[in-house]
This record gives structure tokens, C-alpha cells and sequence, in this order.
């Protein structure tokens, strides 16, 4: 859901280390926090352009591991509490990346523990009534994200 605007500091933060240690070149990325960009442009510097340098510098897993990263850091963003409920259109938004993420979980070929994670998170994060709820789904998520950044841990997520 980005329009013409500039990429959200937070999510260059969390994205810059995970692109460093892949050797994935984040200038482009730097740019567009100071630029406005398109939806397209915004798509094609956080996820086309740095699957094609991850799949050239690390193979297939490398990618999986990125792509179900961003997918991740999209969703904890929306996961913000206003006057402690979401808006609606927000929760809209997350109905929608959860039935995304299960999808693209389906075809990542994550191991069967880390399938079973995300399977209870996203049935977790479906009631999202009140701020407590809300801060402990985003709270899960963020440690799934922590674990994928980790890359000694990301290796275990993956079928043997």
C-alpha cells in the first residue's frame, strides 16, 4: 500500500543489516529514504533487486529467507495500535498479508516446526480486539523476524 512516498526509516532499519550480510548493495535503498518512489519502484528495490543479487550470491534459501523477511516486516508494521483497536482498513490490510504469508509459507519449503509456528502466529494475529492483543501479535512476529535476521538460526527453518 505505498504511494508515491519515501520508504519508512523503520523498515530500511531492519531490512539494512539482513542486506549487508548478504552482500546485497542498499544505496538505492539509502536513496529512496530521501525521494519519494512509486509502489513499482518500492517493490523492485526491497524485493526484486536484491532476490536477483541474493540468488547470484547465496542460491535459492537465501532468497526464501529474504522474501518471507520483507513479507514479515510489511506485516509488523501494520501491526500499530490507534486509540487501542486497528482501524479498520488496517485490519483489513493484515486479514489479507495472512492469508499471503500462509500461502507463500506453503511453497518455501520451511521445515515442518517452523510451518507450525507460523500456522499459530497467523491464527493468533486473526483477533486482534484491544491493544493488548495487538502488541502480542506484533511482539511475535517481531521475534520470527529476529530469528530470520539471525542467519545461523534461519538455516534451521528450512526442510534438511
Amino acid at each position: 500500500h505505498i504511494e508515491d512516498t519515501t520508504l519508512d526509516p523503520r523498515l530500511r532499519g531492519m531490512l539494512r543489516p539482513l542486506l549487508l550480510r548478504l552482500r546485497v548493495p542498499v544505496a538505492a535503498i539509502d536513496q529512496a529514504m530521501l525521494e519519494p518512489v512509486s509502489r513499482n519502484q518500492a517493490m523492485k528495490l526491497l524485493l526484486t533487486d536484491p532476490a536477483d543479487a541474493i540468488q547470484k550470491n547465496h542460491g535459492e534459501f537465501a532468497i526464501n529467507t529474504y522474501q518471507l523477511g520483507v513479507h514479515l516486516i510489511s506485516l509488523s508494521r501494520l501491526l500499530t495500535v490507534d486509540n487501542g483497536n486497528l482501524a479498520d482498513e488496517r485490519q483489513v490490510e493484515i486479514a489479507k498479508r495472512l492469508a499471503d504469508l500462509q500461502e507463500s509459507v506453503r511453497g518455501a519449503g520451511l521445515n515442518q516446526v517452523m510451518t507450525d509456528r507460523i500456522d499459530a502466529l497467523t491464527r493468533d494475529s486473526t483477533n486482534l480486539s484491544g491493544a493488548a492483543r495487538i502488541t502480542q501479535a506484533k511482539k511475535a512476529w517481531d521475534d520470527l523476524i529476529a530469528t530470520l535476521a539471525s542467519a545461523e538460526e534461519a538455516i534451521g527453518m528450512w526442510k534438511p
